[in-house]
């Protein structure tokens, strides 16, 4: 914060510096009243209008860079405006009706903006308009009245220049009748009645009026406001001259009834654009006579041909892409088969796709109107502009066309193809612009980068929606077509879109390798843009796919700073917060991994909003963390997240539902929750047996999930066959992913008291934990654990203790043996010795494994805290220690069993009968 700029009663805005982004920005702090404290509701209705706001990018609205909370104030990083309002403007004696026409329309198309992204402003004045030292207008405070509509409200913030408040500017806030200032508002506004972008066009056209006129259209005789001449819609007569065709089109913006203004603010605009202006006076010589009849066109006529222009060209540059044809083609792949999620998912393409096809064809006509108006130091970032538009226009027609050829793959993703979609706001984000050279191509040439470009947004669109060979193909394509022409940055391109196609078919090691070419033709070009994409994929690739994780532990900290010098807060950050929070969780660091992704959730919240399938794969691997810290209702909550959010996005009974209600199905098990456990696994199942494919990489995880469920809930029996059925899938895929199945296997195998099948099954766990895991991971210290118990079951326990103490050393030797995992490696040593009658040894390791707990910033499970105490329990009673703490250490124990779920419900009885035995007496 460098000073204060302004304060209202809303709160106050401060001028303030952005290191990151080495520019200064203006900080708003939207006060939340100690009456709302409380109130997580209003707290929550100001957030979502702020990250709205922050969604609509446009040249003519303020930019928002960041939305968050800081103490008791809701605030927004934004745009800083140097200059003045129009209000101030106004106010000056001299009128230029063009420039203020000019101001207007500029006001007016960023209004119209944040009216295509659902945004209704409602308090639209002269005040709300800002003009910067290069006499361009922005919009400011989008969305606020209506965030403070559901509650008391006060003024808006009074920044600096603006002119006092008058009669004109009181704003009504009382609860139940309106929010706005009365001279701007709508009739329907003004009587409490519903408002839309209808609303905010009245306001629009009172502002031009005010300012093409120089006076309000509804002042009586003594010049108040006659809220009677407003609700009546009785325009006051202008006293100064323009062309009548103004007050046709404002009169129409200015009706009474909504229905009787234009359709769009947009509209208004338009035919403001093409009323003619003051004809100049004629020359008399014939020598001029074309220039003076050209001059009697105009400006205005040549405007309104190049709009005419700008939208035919914008509209048939989408013929084939998003048109008629091409929407009833991408309905027939989505909904032709007549499951209901079908007909679900195109409901929702269809909505998205307008939205981005509307937003394309907005921000291409933005930027061909002002073809004439960009000077010419900024004429490299509005040709920049241009080619980021056309790249859109490339990946929107290779995204319908995988949609139109639609398969039962494509139907699954289809909102995952459509988030891939890139961004149209850096199309007009002059420093994300900035990264990108002009390239200077002759004809030939320029054909064939078309061509690659055109394959590499295929590749892309094939990958996401899982079609890897033909993904693969287009981007060896595009690669070969790069390397004939010599360009190093297209090959980058090309190579970083073959290797992510060559992960997503499984082949690892080819991946690796064209990640690292990709990475040598980026660095070589200087193609800032890709780097950090390049190196993501890299560590992503090594780490988690082949899971290396200790060859990129040294890369990480370029990893990190390539990322916060290209795109810090981005999406770019969010998946390299995501990648190492999985890469933590792999090493059991799960601490570590939880505090990763507990910020990528809410930058993937600002970043994306709502309902979106990165908030999504974030939500399921934080719920999986804080599971394994025994964090459940954190978990269950992060999990029921994920099914709202999933269910939003692609309907109740889409195969995407598997997961996160597998994985909430375990969690509920885990917290004992039969009911939901069974409300949840059936939902899973049923989703499960109708609608996917049966050897999917993501069923076999589903099924793994799901069984784990029936296993921790107590039914080994419904459990085996999902574990089993899942192993054989992930067998013939990756098999890191069998560890975790051959242990609920062997532990569903004990429960049903087959305890050779389960020995068996534990010892292939086992070798294969330690080999691909580590000696000391937490998967293989789990195995030993469970297989010394059996071992001791089975009457072999000098089998168990050199397993054990194995087991033991190594953990000391990798991670110094902390923690839970720690714990159960000193307690298997614990009770091999104490089964071999060696109490003092026995004694000494459980003791340990106490500390060890006890020292644990996070509760461990139940089950392993329970089995600790109660092997020191007994080993305490058996050597003559404290006969009370063991007494408390085994009640202790036997709550733990009873609130760990049914699967540990005999263990419960076993803890009761030696206590029973024991102290002779019941709990």
């Amino acid at each position: 914060m460098i000073d204060l700029i302004g304060t209202g009663g809303m709160g106050s805005v401060y001028r303030a510096y952005d290191p990151k982004l080495n520019r200064s920005v203006a900080v708003k702090l939207i006060r939340v009243e100690p009456s709302m404290a409380g109130d997580e509701s209003h707290r929550l209705l100001l957030l979502r209008e702020a990250q709205a706001l922050a969604r609509v990018v446009h040249p003519h609205v303020v930019s928002v860079f960041d939305v968050g909370e800081y103490r008791e104030h809701v605030f927004f990083a934004m745009e800083l405006i140097e200059g003045c309002t129009l209000r101030d403007v106004l106010l000056r004696e001299e009128h230029d009706p063009k420039k203020l026409l000019r101001l207007l329309d500029q006001a007016g198309r960023g209004l119209a903006a944040a009216h295509r992204a659902g945004l209704v402003h409602r308090d639209f004045k002269p005040e709300n308009v800002l003009i910067d030292r290069e006499y361009r207008a922005k919009v400011v405070d989008f969305g606020l009245a209506r965030a403070a509509d559901a509650r008391k409200a006060d003024e808006l913030l009074t920044l600096p220049g603006e002119a006092p408040a008058s009669p004109l500017d009181r704003r009504i806030t009382e609860t139940g009748e309106c929010i706005g200032t009365p001279a701007y508002m709508a009739p329907e506004q003004y009587l409490g009645l519903g408002t839309d972008a209808r609303s905010d066009q009245f306001s629009f056209a009172s502002v031009a009026y005010e300012a093409l006129f120089g006076r309000h259209p509804f002042l009586d005789q003594n010049g108040n406001l006659s809220m009677v001449a407003l609700c009546a819609g009785k325009i006051e007569t202008p006293s100064r001259r323009l062309d009548p065709g103004y007050l046709r089109v404002l009169g129409r913006g200015l009706s009474r009834e909504p229905a009787h203004r234009y359709p769009s603010l947009g509209n208004l605009l338009d035919e403001l654009a093409r009323v003619p202006r003051r004809r100049r006076r004629r020359g008399i010589a014939s020598a001029t006579i074309v220039s003076v009849a050209a001059g009697l066109i105009g400006w205005p006529v040549v405007q309104a041909y190049r709009a005419q222009r700008c939208d035919a060209d914008a509209t048939q540059a989408l013929a084939g892409i998003w048109d008629v044809p091409r929407r009833e083609k991408v309905e027939s792949a989505l909904a032709g088969d007549g499951r209901a999620f079908g007909r679900d998912i195109w409901n929702k393409v269809a909505t998205a796709l307008d939205v981005y096809a509307d937003q394309w064809k907005h921000t291409r006509v933005d930027l061909c109107r002002s073809a004439g108006r960009w000077r010419a130091e900024d004429q490299a970032t509005r040709a920049r502009g241009a080619m980021c538009i056309e790249e859109r226009r490339r990946e929107l027609r290779a995204v319908t066309d995988v949609l139109a050829g639609g398969d039962r793959d494509v139907r699954l993703r289809a909102p995952d193809i459509l988030v891939q979609l890139g961004s149209l706001s850096t199309c007009i984000d002059a420093a994300a612009l900035a990264l990108t050279p002009i390239p200077a191509y002759d004809d030939d040439t320029a054909v064939t980068v078309g061509r690659v470009r055109d394959l590499l947004a295929q590749s892309k669109a094939l990958e996401d929606a899982m079609k890897a060979a033909p993904s693969k193909e287009a981007a060896q394509q595009a690669l070969e077509l790069a390397r004939e022409q010599h360009d190093r940055r297209l090959a980058a391109e090309a190579l970083y879109r073959l290797s992510s196609a060559q992960g997503t078919g499984g082949d690892y090691d080819a991946s690796e390798a064209s990640i690292v070419q990709a990475l040598v033709e980026a660095e070589s070009s200087g193609h800032e843009r890709l780097l950090p994409l390049v190196w993501l994929e890299l560590i992503a690739i090594v780490g988690v796919q082949k899971g290396n994780p200790n060859e990129i532990e040294r890369l990480i900290p370029f990893v990190e700073a390539t990322v916060e010098r290209f795109d810090p807060r981005g999406p770019a950050h969010i998946r390299l917060l995501l990648i190492l929070g999985i890469l933590d969780y792999r090493r059991g660091r799960y601490d570590r991994a939880i505090a990763r992704l507990t910020p990528a959730l809410d930058m993937a919240r600002r970043a994306f909003g709502e309902n979106d399938v990165r908030r999504i794969e974030i939500y399921q691997n934080l719920a999986s963390m804080e599971r394994a810290l025994n964090q459940l209702d954190k978990g269950i909550s992060h999990l029921q997240a994920a099914v709202a959010e999933t269910e939003a996005l692609f309907g109740e009974d889409h195969p995407q539902l598997e997961l996160p209600l597998s994985i909430l199905a375990r969690t509920l098990s885990e917290k004992g929750d039969g009911a939901g456990v069974k409300a949840a696994g059936q939902h899973a199942l049923r989703i499960i047996e109708q609608a996917s494919s049966p050897e999917s990489p993501d069923v076999a995880f589903s099924l793994f999930e799901l069984g784990m469920a029936y296993l921790e809930d107590g039914q080994p029996s419904v459990a085996l066959p999902l574990l089993r059925r899942s192993y054989a899938i992930q067998r013939t895929n990756d098999p890191r992913n069998t560890i975790g199945t051959l242990l609920g296997i062997a532990r569903g195998e004990e429960a049903l008291g087959d305890l050779e099948a389960a020995r068996t099954t534990f010892e292939e766990g086992l070798a294969l934990s330690r080999r691909l895991m580590g000696s000391g991971h937490p998967y293989t210290i789990q195995y030993g654990f469970r297989l010394g118990h059996l071992l001791r079951r089975l009457h072999r326990e000098r089998e168990a203790l050199p397993l054990c103490a194995g087991l033991l050393e190594a953990g000391e030797r990798e991670n110094g043996q902390q923690g839970v995992y720690g714990a159960l490696a000193y307690a298997c040593v614990g009770e091999g010795y104490e089964q071999l009658g060696r109490l003092p040894d026995a004694l000494t390791a459980l003791e340990r494994a106490a500390k060890l707990l006890q020292d644990e910033a996070t509760p461990p499970r139940l089950e392993f805290r329970a089995s600790i105490g109660f092997a020191l329990a007994r080993v305490l009673l058996r050597s003559g220690g404290d006969r009370e703490r063991a007494r408390r250490l085994a009640n202790e124990a036997l709550d733990g069993y009873q609130h760990a779920g049914r699967a540990h419900a005999e263990d419960g009885v076993a803890v009761r009968a030696w206590l029973t035995t024991s102290f002779a007496e019941q709990r």
